[in-house]
């Protein structure tokens, strides 16, 4: 039987008759139901408890019941039929089954049948032989027929009230305070989940393979074609803590819904634009609902599912579809690309995100909702604080560090987010509470964050022009180079999922950062003559095992040990950390390599032909070999906090607590 916080205890304020038969004479399954019956019902029992109930799948019912030692309330699938005001449900296993047993014992349930809700009470326990009109009028001979073959000997009849919606929420089992709950299809709830999260780090890089036909099909001039990455790069990392708090005070099922729709409706929008001021537009939109869905896909895994072995299967789909999402990009969006058109790089998000719309809300059970709400002034404050800080980061990635603008919003942004600071140390429902900041290890791991999105976002940056530019791959045969790390990233993040309830998140993180400072030196040493497998691939392999070994640990430690109410928020600031490290390290890399690039055309005039192809190769593999180097500064900030600042050990990433 599986466990559902929807679930209801009996009849809504109605008193339950006594049961008929006392003390009914036990009714065991009978030798072919032993055998083969329950075999099949354990195999198949998934998908019927999904589909009973509904109008369209008369057969079952879904009987909503109360243990009766544990007070838990539970949802089994049985086959029922409605004659007259009576519901008859044949007991396939007999009277000793569980649910009958607990039916009896609350005098009552609740039953969904052929999409309707019932209050069941006055539970009988009637043999099929004595029980002739009512059995007649409830079920077809052809079903009688069945009773016999399976040796079913006796049924169940209840007397059945429709109930409307008011009396069924006002029946509902309370779930206990702090509680999580994981819905019967896990492994949906966390396709889901996953898939939204994938979805969001897949528009990161897929659009960026496009970009030559988006400049070519809506003429764009080179400056402006920036802003197809950056309206949505400026206005997903300032809404993130916005979207995060937001899914904390409406509800983090219906926040998350939400923001795929708005996600997937943006990009259809985005897909069918015909000048680049819609595409621009759209692109904007769609960082909004990537803003709401990620960090509410997050805290989804850290209140539906409770600590331990099923929290970290969640936590490594999450961070196989966030890391592998973004390689994944790089493949579709060159096989999209080449094969259809560009505009099926945002085509693709329709159809995902149309899916997730229609399976989020059966699969994923609601959370609880906070009654009050953040002040506006605190809202205001995050996004315009945030967002000019983005901006100056990608604005300087472009026009220098010096620039006037570039300075303006790093200036702007300082004022802004000290004024947040201040309003949120007086504010009674902060947007951001602080009190999350005094966690070491939450505090290390926002850390660890910044410092490996700075190291890995500009890596993959760097790396996608190599293969194109230098080795002179295509936009398909670019995104399959890139194959390996993705698997090898899917594999290790499984992998590290089962290891840390056994080892603790320490030791994965600094086997991680260490695996990418390695890789990020090995392809410092990159040069123009370098090949795929000679260079590449060593580098591609170390990093697919150290971001697998570190992203499933990483965001366990930024989230462990906060209450349901800060579960958005936490989830929020932690994309968050890890949307600025990318724009840091972005920006930082790009200069020093763009440095390095015009360092080295000026300094071997003589090597070559000024300004032949092969200088201007050897200029480019030398620029990017030193962003390059100089991205293990990151990755050795990375592995410093990992090492010296997080001390979580074995056992404690379950029982820390906020305060």
């Amino acid at each position: 039987m599986s466990t559902d916080a929807e679930h209801v205890r009996q009849a809504s304020g109605e008193p339950t008759t006594a049961v008929t038969l006392a003390a009914p004479e036990p009714v065991g399954p009978s030798l072919f139901v032993r055998t083969v019956i329950r075999p099949m019902t354990k195999v198949l029992n998934p998908l019927v408890r999904k589909l009973a109930g509904r109008r369209h799948f008369k057969m079952a019912a879904q009987i909503h019941h109360v243990g009766r030692r544990s007070g838990r309330p539970y949802m089994t699938p049985a086959g029922a039929r409605l004659a007259g005001e009576r519901i008859v449900i044949p007991l396939t296993f007999g009277n000793r089954s569980d649910w009958a047993q607990n039916v009896r014992a609350a005098g009552g349930c609740w039953i969904r049948l052929n999409g309707h809700d019932y209050s069941a009470t006055g539970p009988e326990f009637l043999r099929v032989s004595e029980a002739g009109p009512l059995v007649r009028s409830a079920f077809s001979p052809l079903e009688r027929a069945s009773f016999r073959l399976l040796g079913i000997k006796q049924v169940l009849s209840l007397r059945a009230v429709p109930a409307d919606a008011s009396q069924q929420r006002a029946a509902q089992v309370p779930a206990p305070s702090g509680s999580r709950h994981t819905p019967s299809g896990s492994a949906l709830a966390i396709t889901v989940i996953a898939g939204a999260q994938l979805m969001v780090a897949l528009d990161v890089t897929i659009v960026n393979i496009a970009l030559p036909h988006i400049e070519a099909a809506l003429h764009f001039s080179r400056p402006s074609l920036a802003w197809v990455i950056d309206a949505y790069t400026l206005v997903f990392g300032g809404l993130m803590l916005v979207g995060g708090r937001t899914a904390d005070f409406l509800g983090r099922k219906r926040m998350f819904v939400i923001g795929l729709a708005v996600f997937s409706l943006a990009s259809l929008a985005g897909g069918l634009a015909t000048t680049g001021a819609t595409l621009i537009a759209a692109r904007a939109v769609q960082g909004v609902g990537g803003a709401i869905a990620s960090p509410t896909a997050l805290s989804l895994v850290t209140t539906v599912f409770p600590e331990g072995r099923q929290r970290n299967r969640a936590l490594a789909a999450y961070a196989g579809a966030t890391g592998g999402g973004g390689i994944l990009g790089l493949i579709a969006g060159g096989l999209l690309t080449d094969l259809l058109s560009w505009r099926w790089v945002l085509f693709v998000n329709v159809i995902i995100g149309g899916l997730l719309v229609l399976a989020a809300p059966r699969v994923i059970p609601a959370t609880a909702r906070r009654a009050n709400r953040p002040s506006l002034p605190s809202a205001l404050l995050s996004v315009l604080g945030i967002g000019a800080l983005v901006y100056g980061f990608l604005h300087a990635a472009s026009d220098g560090w010096r620039n006037s603008l570039t300075v303006g919003s790093f200036t702007l942004s300082v004022f802004l987010l000290t004024a947040f600071v201040l309003v949120q140390t007086r504010s009674s429902e902060p947007l951001l509470p602080l009190r999350l900041f005094r966690n070491r290890n939450r505090v290390g791991s926002y850390l660890m964050g910044l410092s490996i999105g700075a190291a890995i976002f500009s890596m993959f940056y760097f790396l996608t022009q190599f293969v194109q530019e230098v080795l002179g791959y295509s936009p398909i045969k670019a995104g399959v180079a890139f194959l390996p790390l993705m698997v090898l990233l899917g594999a290790t993040a499984q992998v590290g999922g089962r290891l840390i309830s056994r080892t603790g998140p320490k030791p994965l993180l600094i086997f991680g950062a260490a695996w990418v400072l390695i890789a990020l030196i090995w392809l410092s040493g990159i040069s123009a003559s370098s090949t795929y497998v000679g260079r590449v691939l060593p580098a591609l392999i170390m990093l697919g095992i150290g971001i697998g070994s570190f992203f499933v640990p990483l965001a366990s430690t930024a989230v462990a040990g906060v209450t349901d109410r800060d579960a958005g928020i936490a989830s929020g600031a932690y994309n968050m950390f890890f949307q600025i490290g990318g724009a840091v390290g972005l920006a930082a890399l790009t200069t020093v390599a763009a440095t390095a690039i015009r360092s080295d055309l000026s300094s071997h005039p003589a090597s070559h032909a000024a300004g032949s192809p092969a200088q201007l190769l050897h200029a480019l593999a030398d620029g990017w070999g030193t962003a390059f180097a100089a991205g293990t500064g990151f990755a050795a900030l990375a592995l410093f906090t990992a090492v010296a600042v997080v001390r979580v050990r074995v056992g404690e990433i379950n029982s820390a607590h906020v305060h």
